[in-house]
C-alpha cells in the first residue's frame, strides 16, 4: 500500500509600503515533493517584488507573475510576496 504524505501550505499575503496589498494564489494542500505553483493576481502593479519561501523550498522558476518550487518534507509553512511602491 502506498502512503500520500501530505504537506499543509499556509498563505500570508503581506501588505506592501504605502498600503499596496498583493494577493497570491496557491493551493492549501499539496503531497511533499510535488511542484507548488504560487501566482501573483494582484492588480496593483509594485516597482519591486519579492517572494519569500520556506527555507527548504527548492526553487524551479521564479518570476514576478508567480514562483514554482517543491518542499521535501510535511509541514506547515508560509509564501510571502511583498510589494515595493517607489
Amino acid at each position: 500500500m502506498k502512503k500520500v504524505v501530505r504537506q499543509q501550505l499556509r498563505l500570508k499575503s503581506k501588505p506592501a509600503t504605502q498600503n499596496c496589498l498583493l494577493d497570491i494564489t496557491i493551493p492549501s494542500s499539496v503531497t511533499a515533493g510535488s511542484p507548488i505553483h504560487a501566482v501573483n493576481i494582484s492588480r496593483i502593479r509594485a516597482d519591486k517584488l519579492e517572494w519569500s519561501l520556506p527555507d527548504n523550498a527548492v526553487i524551479t522558476s521564479k518570476s514576478n507573475e508567480g514562483v514554482v518550487f517543491t518542499i521535501p518534507t510535511p509541514g506547515i509553512y508560509e509564501v510571502i510576496l511583498t510589494g515595493y511602491l517607489g
